[in-house]
């Protein structure tokens, strides 16, 4: 039996359907049964693809755009907080930036800051939501957006040691003017200056050797065999460290004088020891000055800077080395706690490993190392030939022959040439009496007689004396080696000057031992020759950092080598 369903429309239409909506199936139906059909299907696909992709990059796009338009916003805000010439808060430096960027969403911003005497370090984070165009297609209404920033300024702290030569020589062809001019301008560059961070300088002035003050020895360990000088005799192993050691015991340097100013000088007289010949220098214008950033200070001890001594640059490289090495902070609590140095700079020098720290020497030498003089062990240690006068009665002098005479006739005489005829039997003599004289503060002895030093009289008895016999140490402080051998004759003069001396040759090998081991420590070195000799110059460019380290300067051209190390040590704490 056949069931026809009656349905409305066209014949053909499915039930409900319109006749347009059947055109169109029919329509569609042609198309996928013929190839042409097929491709314009195919083709829609593509289309739809298309316009699909190109709306999800158009957000892409948008997001990319207002995150570089964030990023460029907040590294320049973030750059302008960190600047340590910044005098706003960070935080709100950072806001302000971004507020005024014309940023088209809005965001939550977020800024931290760390910040000490010399260095600020900003970090912030922006964070926004993008709502979208096409991905909404995708069920992705918004797209997120973070962007991050940070910046740093840190200027690094210095330690400078400023060793400068001031023998004899830099007294002529205004050699000690320019560098005075020179050293000074080069304070007020490095203090006053300066970009941020702090200072400490010190100025170590050498000769012979070099002074340092009393409350530097009071915190080493030092032989205590005079007081005279606090100038100390470096061993040789001692130049291969830049460090003091303190747990060593120093040798205190000899206080005495080639050469006494008036002839062949007086006893107990250190004031006429001939300035140019002194082992060591006691005057304050000699004294290293110690981790100051007061110009004022440094000025004046620079403007103080006298010429007088020979040249002995191994010792004032050692001091310059030891003044920047970690182990001198004890010494440096020590003047501290003398009111010497101020307590701001506690803790210096600092470790090595500090990364924030430069440590930098400038030394500058007119010339050559000259022979170190000092003494052997014949004319060190106890039981000098000088005794000093404790108490008695004083000093018995036996009579002395007065007078000749004739047993047998009235011929006399007081001519002492005679005296060896007392004993023959037709003479007699007459003597005066004896007496104890006063005593003399301190006594020579040579071979059994004592010499007096006020007196100017030898003696052969010491009988009715006590005394105390001085180490020669004691002894030098009291006299120049011209008025010892005066009294005692030669011999000490050659082994001051040249048995026991260390001669200019190995002070140079001392010196770059001393030199090797600052840089090995990563201690930059600044090295100027001033008008020196060639061997001096070779000498200082050995020592010195690099070759652009190294500097030689004529005339007032020092002022501008000094100002060209101040420069560089500027630029050297940017790039630090």
């Amino acid at each position: 039996m056949l069931n026809v369903r009656q349905k409305s429309g066209v014949a053909g239409t499915n039930q409900g359907e319109t006749d347009q909506q059947f055109s169109m199936r029919k329509v569609f139906s042609n198309w996928r049964k013929s190839e042409k059909g097929s491709m314009t299907a195919f083709g829609i696909f593509i289309v739809a693809i298309m316009v699909t992709s190109a709306g999800l990059s158009i957000d892409f796009m948008r997001q990319e755009r207002t995150r570089v338009q964030m990023q460029q916003n907040l590294d320049t805000a973030v750059l302008s907080a960190a600047s340590l010439l910044q005098t706003l808060g960070a935080e709100a430096v950072v806001t302000d930036y971004m507020s005024k960027a014309n940023i088209d969403v809005d965001y939550n911003l977020s800024v931290n800051v760390s910040e000490g005497i010399n260095f600020r370090a900003v970090d912030a984070t922006a964070t926004a939501t993008l709502e979208t165009l096409f991905l909404g297609l995708l069920n992705i209404d918004s797209l997120g957006i973070t962007v991050t920033s940070g910046a740093e300024e840190r200027i690094p702290n210095l330690e400078i040691s400023l060793v400068l030569d001031v023998s004899g020589s830099m007294g002529s062809n205004s050699r000690l003017t320019n560098l005075k001019t020179a050293a000074t301008q080069f304070v007020s560059t490095i203090i006053s200056g300066g970009s941020g961070g702090t200072v400490a300088m010190s100025i170590i002035p050498f000769s012979s050797s070099v002074t340092p003050s009393q409350s530097v020895i009071d915190a080493i360990t030092m032989e205590d065999n005079h007081d005279y000088s606090t100038c100390i005799e470096f061993a040789d192993d001692d130049f291969s460290s830049s460090s003091l050691d303190l747990d060593s015991t120093y040798k205190r340097a000899v206080f005495t004088s080639r050469y006494s100013d008036t002839g062949s000088g007086d006893f107990d007289d250190a004031d006429d020891f001939n300035q140019d010949w002194r082992s060591c220098y006691m005057d304050e214008y000699f004294e290293l000055l110690a981790y100051s950033d007061d110009e004022t200070v440094l000025y004046n001890k620079i403007q103080g800077l006298l010429a007088q001594g020979s040249t002995a640059g191994h010792t004032g490289m050692k001091w310059g080395t030891s003044l920047l090495d970690p182990e001198f902070q004890a010494v440096t609590n020590s003047m501290i706690a003398a009111g010497v140095v101020d307590a701001a700079h506690a803790g210096m020098p600092v470790a090595y490993s500090d990364t924030n720290t430069m440590k930098i020497i400038v030394f500058m030498s007119d010339g050559n190392n000259h022979t170190q003089r000092r003494f052997g062990s014949d004319y060190r240690g106890d039981n000098s030939v000088v005794w000093k006068a404790e108490g008695g009665t004083g000093v018995w002098v036996e009579g002395s022959f007065d007078r000749i005479y004739h047993r047998y006739s009235s011929w006399s005489s007081s001519n002492t040439g005679y005296e060896y005829a007392c004993s023959w039997s037709n003479y007699y003599c007459t003597y005066t009496e004896g007496f104890y004289a006063d005593p003399d503060p301190y006594y020579f002895e040579k071979n059994g007689n004592y010499y007096g030093v006020a007196t100017e009289t030898w003696y052969n008895s010491m009988t009715g004396m006590t005394f105390e016999n001085l180490s020669w140490e004691e002894a030098w402080g009291l006299m120049s080696i011209e008025y010892y051998e005066s009294v005692m004759g030669s011999g000490a003069a050659t082994d001051w000057g040249s048995t026991s001396a260390r001669t200019g040759s190995q002070s140079d090998t001392l010196m770059s031992a001393n030199c090797t081991a600052a840089k090995d420590r990563g201690i930059t070195i600044f090295t100027i020759a001033f008008e020196a000799p060639s061997n001096a110059e070779t000498q200082l460019n050995n020592c010195a950092t690099s070759d652009n380290h190294y500097y030689d300067a004529q005339g007032t051209s020092i002022t501008s080598v000094f100002s060209s190390i101040a420069t560089t040590i500027q630029k050297l704490k940017l790039t630090l």
